[in-house]
């Protein structure tokens, strides 16, 4: 049986020619959108479904799934296309939504439930989590600031229990920050988790559960630095060759082994973000839980050495859905590869508000320090070598943007940080690519 699939383009942007046999992808796009001037280049016409979006704001909302969910024509392109199955990126915000209109169009989500999802983000669930089962996290506290003290000592971090990125956290280094923090409304009453501060690298790693077994990715570290006046934002991601690592491989694998044993114990299947914490002695401790696709996944897609050797799609399409059989134990650590590809954030440099009056091609790029050239809209073709990279963007033609917004991506194949900062070839590229 061949499972018809809708997808976002910003969902998975490597996806074309990696579906496998069993998988049929249809592409989902605003029509008008510079998204679907990009996508018919290359894609065939039957494989793409455009919808129209009826809200006020389509500029501003056209990346949020609720606002197309609710007020577009999705549900009848879907139907007429005969899509049966969705694999997307569902921000916390949106599930309720998206888990409500697959019901009413008879549409199956491919992953775990809405529920289990829901709290998995809940920062102070997933610490409940991860304690039962005996998994590192750093000490902890749940606070409620307008009753209860604070018990941990200085310096800590804060955390609305449901937030995404950036938001929600606060870093308290002092007894005026405390003071400072119970002046902001919007806290409410709300119970926050509390957390000593660790200092280390923080790394992501992508653990793929499915009824066959657990599967664990390759280490990327997590990027930070300064745009405007936010010190501590995050840039971007650099992928670890495993040499580099390999002091820390066992215990990562074995946590990583233990994790996704307990998360498929919730009857959870699917690809889980892990954000964790390594110190220079080698102790790991687990941050938060993302249990989606994320920005690593197109090049777990595009090189499969970053993931068990396999074709992800086809394992998180086939490999996640219900069966009869039964579940195996099969898994695999940590990855041998040498891949040290990058992804990169594309801002306004200073953190002001800006207009990108001509956004640039979308589509796989060649690189080298003196010159930068479009190669190809089909960024199927994204390879190994030479040095390559993708650039993603929904920017329309004069659409403002708002301080500290992410304008666009970039996909590479080689490395644009070095020990978390961005090296010259990212800097190269962010001048390169700066809003006109």
């Amino acid at each position: 049986m061949v499972l018809t699939i809708g997808v976002f383009l910003s969902d998975i942007i490597s996806v074309f020619k990696s579906a496998g046999p069993r998988c049929r992808f249809k592409f989902l796009t605003a029509k008008g959108s510079a998204e679907e001037k990009w996508v018919r280049q290359f894609v065939e016409r039957d494989d793409i479904v455009r919808y129209r979006l009826d809200s006020r704001h389509p500029t501003l909302e056209k990346n949020s799934f609720k606002t197309i969910f609710r007020h577009s024509s999705l549900a009848s392109g879907i139907g007429r296309r005969g899509i049966t199955h969705l694999l997307l990126t569902v921000d916390a915000k949106s599930r309720d939504t998206i888990a409500r209109w697959a019901y009413r169009n008879n549409v199956t989500i491919i992953g775990s439930s809405v529920s289990l999802m829901k709290k998995l983000e809940n920062k102070i669930w997933f610490d409940r989590f991860l304690k039962r089962h005996r998994l590192p996290v750093p000490d902890s506290q749940y606070w409620q600031p307008a009753t209860e003290k604070l018990t941990l000592p200085l310096p800590l971090v804060v955390q609305k229990p449901v937030s995404e990125g950036g938001e929600g956290t606060y870093f308290i280094r002092t007894a005026k920050d405390v003071r400072k923090l119970l002046k902001d409304k919007t806290i409410g009453k709300q119970r926050l988790l509390v957390r000593r501060w660790v200092t280390g690298t923080s790394f992501g790693l992508s653990i793929l559960i499915t009824h066959d077994g657990i599967t664990l990715s390759a280490l990327r570290q997590q990027c930070f630095g300064r745009n405007g006046d936010r010190a501590q934002m995050f840039n971007g991601i650099q992928w670890l060759p495993t040499p580099a690592i390999k002091p820390f491989v066992p215990a990562i694998d074995e946590m990583g082994r233990k994790l996704g044993e307990a998360l498929r114990e919730e009857n959870f299947f699917g690809l889980a973000n892990i954000d964790a914490i390594v110190s220079q002695r080698g102790k790991i401790s687990i941050i938060e839980c993302n249990p989606r696709l994320s920005m690593a996944t197109p090049q777990i897609i595009a090189f499969p050495e970053l993931m068990g050797g396999f074709s992800l799609v086809d394992q998180l399409v086939i490999g996640c859905l219900p069966r009869s059989t039964k579940v195996r134990n099969k898994f695999s650590g940590i990855p041998l590869s040498s891949f040290s590809g990058s992804v990169l954030l594309l801002r306004e440099r200073n953190g002001k508000k800006c207009v990108v009056k001509t956004p640039p091609a979308i589509g796989l790029y060649g690189y080298s320090p003196k010159k930068i050239s479009f190669l190809s809209a089909d960024v199927a073709n994204f390879l190994r070598r030479p040095k390559q990279f993708i650039y993603f963007s929904l920017a329309e033609e004069n659409e403002a943007f708002p301080a500290h917004d992410d304008l666009g991506w970039l996909v590479s194949n080689f490395p644009l940080f070095e020990n978390g900062t961005i090296n010259a070839d990212g800097k190269n590229l962010l001048t390169y690519f700066q809003p006109t």
